[in-house]
């Protein structure tokens, strides 16, 4: 991914929480080390997804 752009953006410190929160879960679900920007990224996947098919 060195190659992706780099985005930045302000968020609320409670939706900053939750995803932090989402990432502790999976890593402790996993066994997976998961960090803030894979937490944003695979949130930001998952919530498209579910978006587009109801465009469908």
């Amino acid at each position: 991914m060195a190659n992706t752009p780099t985005v930045t953006m302000r968020l609320p410190q409670e939706l900053i929480e939750r995803v932090d929160a989402y990432a502790k879960r999976v890593t402790g679900d996993t066994g997976v080390e998961v960090n803030r920007t894979a937490a944003i990224r695979a949130l930001l996947v998952a919530g498209l997804e579910v978006k587009e098919k109801g465009k469908q």
